[in-house]
């Protein structure tokens, strides 16, 4: 999937143009086809999972890269829609490109959770590493496409090959998988007695955090724009930073889910999410000033202020060092400083809420499948809502404070970290501040547009 998003916008680049509203609505489109696409996954998982099924999924996938490849060529290439206004032309065509190979693809999610499920005491980890997984194949195919297929091969023969190597691994696929047959024995899987949630709930809060953590990348692309201009190379690296947090927060959550699966621990995971994106603002501001000043100390400085000095000033000397690099790992190195901290901690929520959403073995796809379509509703509503409107209304760096304060507000009534009063205090000081903040003392430098 990640491969045929990037080279979308090459391919409807001649008809659309490459600007923030195309890649907007390229994301947006795969993400309300990964959308759909769980949901019914998840119901189709329930109803017949087996190795068979998902055979058929991968091969329909197959199929589907090959249409976005005749579409874009037949309907855009020749002007079709050429009369249409841009804005209907952008939904249009990147709808008919996108969503249908995203809707199939992410229909093997919960398929592939369901088949790996030996109960619902391992959901954490099997969603978790699932997602993981799913990720790693994302980050690759996004590194590999952006930095290197695209400036060797055509357009075409990526899509090619790539529809070959999927239809290849359905072949691969055994049409009778072990986990079938445990399936289908009459002995009980272990109920979840613990600590959980209503799926609502758990489906709400994906959702903020998605959303929240989209608006994160759409703000990247707008803090980088300035330093390293907006080209393929910015988009891949800042995808592949946050597919990488993302990727090592599924792990770290689906571990922690397992582990300590308590409404208060999914909580906690919220209130740090919120922290480090507060960072951003933090490192924004410090890291260029850091880079055009030396660290500058007094002759009878103690040897405390001294030694600090001196890892400023090597902190400064490897950062400008850094810089002279080649841009594809300047932008990542800028994009993962900022943004990677933050995206580990977003990463970790979806595993979290669906393993505290699973009450039966028998519902474990649904749930997922729910679970991790609300979860990219609320990134598809992130994507366009920020690149389309918020960044444009509010600025970048207020919008970070908002997002700050918005998952700690969640981790208030989703942790019910109102039973601990130290640590409601802090949420209160925190969310406080960066309102006074934005209120009184950083107008000028919350601007950014």
């Amino acid at each position: 999937m990640l491969v045929l998003q990037l080279v979308s916008g090459r391919l409807l680049a001649p008809v659309i143009g490459s600007s923030l509203e195309t890649w907007t609505a390229v994301i947006g489109m795969f993400l309300a086809g990964i959308s759909v696409g769980n949901w019914y996954g998840g119901k189709l998982a329930d109803r017949t999972a087996s190795g068979r099924m998902l055979r058929k999924l991968i091969w329909f996938g197959a199929l589907a890269m090959l249409w976005a490849l005749a579409f874009s060529k037949v309907v855009a290439a020749r002007g079709a829609v050429s009369w249409l206004p841009l804005q209907v032309r952008i939904a249009l065509l990147t709808f008919g490109t996108c969503f249908p190979a995203a809707f199939v693809l992410s229909m093997t999610t919960p398929m592939a959770i369901k088949l790996l499920l030996p109960d619902v005491r391992r959901t954490g980890r099997v969603v978790g590493a699932v997602y993981a997984l799913g990720t790693l194949g994302c980050l690759i195919g996004n590194f590999c496409t952006g930095f290197y297929l695209m400036a060797e091969f055509g357009i075409a023969a990526i899509v090619l090959s790539f529809a070959g190597v999927l239809a290849g691994l359905g072949f691969l696929v055994p049409t009778k998988l072990v986990a079938e047959e445990s399936a289908t024995t009459d002995e009980p899987r272990p109920a979840f007695n613990e600590d959980r949630i209503p799926v609502p709930i758990a489906c709400a809060t994906v959702f903020i955090a998605s959303f929240c953590a989209m608006a994160l990348e759409m703000i990247a692309s707008r803090l980088l724009a300035a330093s390293h201009g907006v080209s393929i190379y910015t988009w891949t690296g800042i995808i592949g930073v946050v597919l990488a947090g993302t990727m090592i927060g599924n792990t770290l959550g689906g571990w922690i889910a397992d582990h300590m699966p308590r409404r208060e621990t999914l909580g906690t995971s919220l209130f740090w999410a919120g922290f480090f994106t507060v960072l951003i603002i933090v490192t924004n501001a410090v890291v260029p000033t850091l880079m055009s000043s030396p660290v500058k100390v007094a002759d009878d400085a103690s040897v405390w202020n001294r030694g600090i000095a001196d890892a400023g000033e090597w902190v400064r000397a490897y950062l400008n060092r850094w810089d002279e690099s080649p841009l594809p790992w300047r932008i990542v190195g800028a994009a993962g400083g900022m943004f990677f901290l933050p995206m580990i901690l977003f990463g970790t929520i979806s595993p979290q809420a669906t393993r505290l959403a699973v009450s039966d073995w028998q519902h474990a796809g649904r749930v997922a499948g729910r679970v991790y379509a609300w979860s990219c509703a609320g990134a598809i509503i992130g994507t366009f809502a920020t690149g389309w409107f918020l960044i444009g209304a509010f600025g970048s760096l207020f919008l970070i404070l908002v997002i700050a304060a918005v998952m700690m507000l969640l981790a208030l009534f989703v942790g019910g970290r109102w039973r601990n009063p130290v640590e409601l205090i802090g949420i209160g000081t925190v969310v406080a501040g960066m309102a006074m903040a934005a209120s009184f003392g950083v107008n000028k430098y919350l601007s950014l547009r």
